[in-house]
């Protein structure tokens, strides 16, 4: 799976996809309401200010997570 022909874009989609990763894992546990960027930074062991270079906030965050939800819902 190649996401990029550099390390840092690599890197990048790594990251992201732990953030991703972190707030389905918050939210199936928890529930929507458990979900900030804290509790993601804590759980990546990330920096808070860190997931701003990510997505702008948890607003984007769910709309990523709805929009593979749903591309993962037509694939079935």
């Amino acid at each position: 799976m190649n996401f990029g022909s550099t390390p840092r874009k690599r890197r990048f989609h790594r990251t992201q996809q732990a953030i991703l990763d972190a707030s389905r894992a918050i939210i199936a546990a928890d529930g929507i309401a458990a979900l900030s960027m804290r509790a993601i930074a804590d759980r990546i062991d990330y920096s808070v200010a860190g997931l701003y270079e990510y997505y702008a906030g948890k607003e984007e965050i769910i709309a990523e997570l709805c929009i593979e939800g749903h591309q993962r819902f037509f694939q079935y």
